[in-house]
């Protein structure tokens, strides 16, 4: 009896060890026991592989950042490498709108972090101006990343106005540029690391300088971050 109960005790024994081992396989095919921990913090979640089965992880270990898919044969703690936001830049677009100048191209340079200042310029075809060419100037706070308040001036529009003639009903008309200055909240959403790719889109008010006009401003334009 109590060599059968030896042998229940043993074989459970057993089974526990070998549960509470891992088996990692090396590119040379070679197979290792090990024990493979799950450590989460505040700033992360870590897998911690050990060459030994114990019940914590010991000198020798590897570190792995599930995060970034990064490991370490070192006896320190890895901490995960923070992402930071790339928040000084160069931007060109292409798109329609105010800040494009009408349909036409735009160049942007920001500067800080998450919270920054840009300055931008536009130039393009406008159907809206006398003569046919239409530009801005601006310049954007984010608040947030590519979230953006802009302020901006450039032609926000024209305006027809009837010539008569002297000492008669006819007459003739014309198109006068409105200069003006535009406030627009917005976003620019980039995609990439080095080089990111994203669009632009914003909407607000333009208020004439001549004769304090008020006509709708909008952008909508594809972007390339340098």
């Amino acid at each position: 009896m109590k060599k059968n109960v030896l042998l229940v005790i043993t074989i459970m024994l057993s089974t526990i060890i070998t549960s509470a081992q891992d088996i990692i396989v090396k590119t040379t095919q070679e197979d290792i026991k090990s024990k493979v921990f799950t450590i989460k913090d505040q700033t992360g979640i870590y897998k911690i592989i050990t060459a030994k089965s114990d019940d914590k992880p010991n000198k020798q270990t590897s570190y792995v950042n599930t995060n970034n898919n990064q490991s370490s044969q070192n006896d320190e703690y890895i901490k995960p490498t923070i992402k930071k936001y790339k928040g000084t830049y160069f931007m060109v677009g292409a798109g329609y709108g105010n800040s494009y100048g009408g349909a036409g191209f735009r160049a942007q340079f920001r500067v800080g972090r998450k919270v920054g200042f840009g300055l931008h310029a536009g130039l393009g075809l406008s159907p809206f101006s006398a003569s046919g060419i239409g530009g801005s100037l601006g310049v954007k706070f984010f608040p947030y990343k590519g979230l953006y308040l802009n302020t901006q001036i450039g032609l926000i529009g024209t305006k027809k106005e009837k010539i008569y003639n002297y000492n008669s009903n006819d007459g003739y008309t014309i198109k006068d540029d409105l200069p003006g200055v535009a406030i627009m909240v917005g976003i620019d959403q980039i995609w990439g690391d080095k080089v990111g790719i994203g669009f632009n889109v914003a909407i607000g008010p333009a208020i004439s300088l001549k004769d304090e006009t008020v006509l709708p401003a909008f952008d909508l334009g594809f972007l390339i971050r340098f």
